[in-house]
């Protein structure tokens, strides 16, 4: 699976990551159409040019997702959060 580079951020608990690592790397198997997109839009680069941004939910699923769109648009920026705030 391809990885990205960190880009820093407020991570509340550091001795969990090897293990969200597996969970992700686990939802990536699970999910062959993302793989097939993923190896396919490397080497088209659909969306080279084009700035990417997505607020989301971070599941071991939508971090795939996320993978996925670096992959393919380097300039993909995210806001992602592990819980929900609420806003009232």
């Amino acid at each position: 699976m391809a990885t990205t580079q960190p880009l820093g951020g407020d991570v509340k608990d550091l001795a969990l990551a090897e293990k969200g690592k597996r969970k992700i790397e686990w939802a990536n198997q699970q999910m062959p159409v993302l793989q097939l997109i993923r190896k396919r839009f490397i080497k088209e680069q659909p969306l080279k040019g084009v700035r990417v941004s997505a607020c989301l939910h971070v599941t071991s699923e939508t971090a795939n997702l996320a993978i996925t769109l670096r992959c393919c648009a380097p300039r993909t920026r995210f806001r992602l959060r592990t819980r929900w705030r609420r806003a009232w």
